[in-house]
């Protein structure tokens, strides 16, 4: 089998899969760690100015000094969750817009905008009139809507209600502020990969009948 024999439509979610994995995740995983470095150097710095300290203003002050830093630590991660998030969605959504454009000749988008108040809701309603594909079928789409939710909130802290109001048990989250756990995120990156991949998997059948119309042998087409 040669490379001309490969259909590049199959090889969409292991490339989905690769960049989740080769770009957001050690990024992630190293933005987390220094997170943790910098919450111990300022464990360390506390302990030793308070044991330094020579009265109780001195005290006071080691204290305040690693309130204020451990308050700049909570917005750095802030800023990294909303840069996961975001990244996680908008590689998605390229994905999916991918995806679509491999069925531009056989099934064309229409002239008008597709229906949904948000980008995620008219990329549904695009994909269930072009391609059948119904997103809600997947139990993994909650976790997709959570996703896009969430990453608005991280954005645009004025989001924050309406990702609470309209996710019932919020992820990100935390004593009514925007927090992102690296589990919790991880989690819905693993859910993410498995929603793309099962987008994947249910147009294949498409896939196989457009490369029949078009007469290109086992459905090799640019689209």
């Amino acid at each position: 089998m040669s490379w001309q024999d490969i259909d590049l439509f199959e090889m969409e979610s292991s490339g989905f899969s690769e960049e989740l994995h080769a770009v957001i995740v050690p990024l992630f995983e190293e933005g987390t760690k220094r997170l943790a470095g910098w919450e111990k150097e300022r464990q360390a710095t506390r302990e030793k100015m308070i044991s330094e300290a020579k009265d109780e203003e001195q005290a006071d002050y080691a204290h305040n000094l690693a309130d204020l830093e451990g308050w700049r630590n909570e917005q750095r991660g802030q800023v990294l969750g909303a840069a996961g998030l975001h990244y996680l969605y908008s590689t998605l959504r390229s994905g999916l817009k991918q995806l679509a454009r491999y069925f531009d000749k056989t099934h064309p988008r229409s002239t008008k905008p597709y229906d949904g108040k948000s980008e995620l809701d008219r990329l549904k309603e695009e994909f269930a009139q072009r391609f059948g594909v119904d997103f809600e079928k997947s139990p993994l789409f909650a976790s997709v809507r959570e996703l896009a939710l969430a990453r608005n909130a991280g954005i645009h802290p004025e989001s924050l209600s309406e990702y609470t109001q309209k996710v019932q048990s919020p992820r990100f989250c935390k004593g009514g502020e925007f927090n992102v756990e690296p589990k919790a995120f991880m989690d819905l990156l693993n859910e993410t990969e498995q929603f793309f991949d099962w987008v994947v998997r249910e147009m294949l059948p498409l896939r196989k009948a457009q490369g029949k119309l078009l007469g290109k042998q086992n459905g090799k087409s640019s689209g």
